[in-house]
């Protein structure tokens, strides 16, 4: 398997329609392992308080060629991630090729179950929750203006329900 392939293929195809941009996302993010090396996550995604691996695995070189002893080795890498508070997921590149929604859909959870913590959405009115849609993809503060366009509303009916 090709990784700058592999690498391509999540971000056009799971990432990009998701989110529309990249910010918090790392690719072949370094991190320190527990045997005082150096080791390396497909994509890291890091916000405040949130730290999830993103991990891509080829059937034969993540599998079928390995030896016992790496394969011990890639379970205690995870384990290691774990314990360091990392939340880890998981996607063959056939799930990524073959089925790119399904693997949408679990980033989709694993992330909202996060930001979920940070802002019970079930008190939000449609609006309020479509902006929260928007300010989770874009990553950063928007303007009302942005939000006119994102819900194809008038300036007026968006200067009422934002607040000052």
């Amino acid at each position: 398997m090709d990784f700058t392939k592999a690498f391509r293929r999540v971000l056009k195809q799971v990432w990009w329609p998701l989110f529309y941009q990249f910010k918090y996302l790392h690719p072949e993010y370094e991190i320190d392992d527990y045997k005082d090396g150096k080791r390396y996550l497909d994509f890291a995604y890091i916000r405040p308080g949130i730290r999830i691996s993103l991990e891509v695995d080829g059937y034969g070189p993540h599998l079928m060629n390995i030896s016992r002893w790496q394969f011990s080795d890639k379970l205690e890498r995870q384990n290691q991630l774990v314990i360091d508070r990392w939340t880890v997921i998981r996607f063959s590149f056939d799930q990524v090729k073959q089925n790119p929604r399904r693997c949408q859909q679990v980033v989709q959870q694993v992330i909202g179950r996060w930001l979920g913590d940070e802002l019970d959405q079930t008190s939000l009115s449609i609006f309020e929750k479509e902006v929260l849609r928007l300010v989770i993809r874009r990553g950063e503060e928007v303007y009302p203006t942005e939000v006119e366009k994102y819900l194809k509303l008038s300036d007026k009916t968006v200067k009422k329900y934002l607040p000052n």
